[in-house]
């Protein structure tokens, strides 16, 4: 399965800001991609 979604990065954990169909536990690949007009960016 491959899928974009949107994530907030806080207190140094990614928080998905939609749900995932992912196992608890799963371990899955994360690539970063910073927005425009958002803070931190």
């Amino acid at each position: 399965m491959e899928k974009t979604i949107r994530a907030r990065f806080s207190k140094g954990v990614i928080k998905p800001l939609e749900k995932v169909d992912v196992d608890e536990g799963r371990q899955i690949a994360v690539t970063i991609k910073k927005l425009g007009g958002e803070r931190g960016s």
